[in-house]
């Protein structure tokens, strides 16, 4: 398995904690996303610096990810360093700016230059905002891979979701835009991570077996988010994320190739690692 969506420092871990949770789980590699937000408390922010160490400490572990907020002046040229030092994507893009922010897009457009995949968390009213104008977004930047990620990513599962930035529950009746760009755009990938992603699979299982899992296995990247310290739910009373949602993900699948496709395969050709075989 790949987990996509893992952080230094999430509830306090420390380096050598994450590398125990990408062991406990039993992955075989995990991206660790830093955040530079001017957003965001110091204390909360992890530089792509970090990341980068803690790949050369463990490089057959660690995917490493860059981050920049696009309000930086050297936002763009640091983008460019950070790939020519190793970084295979961009992210976690966590800002309280406009989805479509001019700012952003600059990023946007240089990551498909670069060809790094980009995070997105979108939470409406408070990070990546107007979460309805991302399907512009994908349109203008098709070049670039977007992995789309949080709350709202996951809520707009179904057309009108309430809340729009949480965890609605309850069966799917008509599939929203998520589902749609997900099928539609070649450069949207959707991660599962966290308690939005794992929403969005549990909530409805049909939808999910027909619909989700049934027609768009091959955009979807399992991850966790998961803040617990060894892959095992130390410290995080509800138990890893991971471990709740590989489960959901084996049974729900339309095949066990679809299902490993989800759990590491379609994360090997985004990040350039190789695939395995059932």
């Amino acid at each position: 398995m790949i987990d996509c969506h893992l952080h230094i420092g999430h509830c306090d871990r420390s380096a050598s904690q994450t590398l125990d949770h990408i062991r406990g789980l039993g992955c075989a590699s995990a991206v660790l996303l830093p955040i530079e937000s001017f957003d965001r408390p110091d204390g909360l922010t992890v530089p792509t610096e970090d990341v980068l160490e803690l790949h050369r400490q463990a490089p057959d572990l660690v995917i490493p990810f860059c981050s920049v907020d696009p309000r930086a002046d050297d936002a763009l040229p640091r983008l460019e360093k950070y790939a020519a030092q190793g970084c295979v994507g961009c992210g976690e893009q966590k800002l309280c700016l406009p989805i479509d922010d001019p700012r952003s897009k600059d990023v946007y457009r240089v990551c498909g230059e670069l060809g790094l995949p980009i995070t997105v968390h979108l939470e409406e009213h408070n990070y990546n905002t107007g979460v309805l104008n991302f399907e512009r977004v994908l349109e203008e930047f098709p070049q670039t891979v977007f992995i789309g990620h949080a709350q709202s990513f996951w809520a707009y599962l179904e057309p009108s979701p309430n809340p729009v930035n949480g965890y609605p529950k309850g069966p799917i009746d008509t599939p929203g835009p998520t589902f749609r760009w997900l099928i539609t755009y070649p450069n949207l990938y959707g991660d599962l991570s966290a308690g939005s992603g794992l929403n969005g699979l549990t909530r409805d299982e049909d939808f999910t077996r027909e619909l989700l899992l049934g027609q768009a296995w091959h955009k979807l990247l399992w991850a966790t988010d998961c803040p617990c310290l060894d892959g095992n739910g130390a410290n995080w009373p509800s138990g890893c994320f991971g471990r709740h949602s590989v489960p959901v993900i084996q049974r729900l699948a339309p095949s066990p190739g679809a299902a490993l496709a989800v759990l590491h395969n379609n994360a090997a050709r985004l990040f350039r690692s190789p695939t395995v075989s059932c």
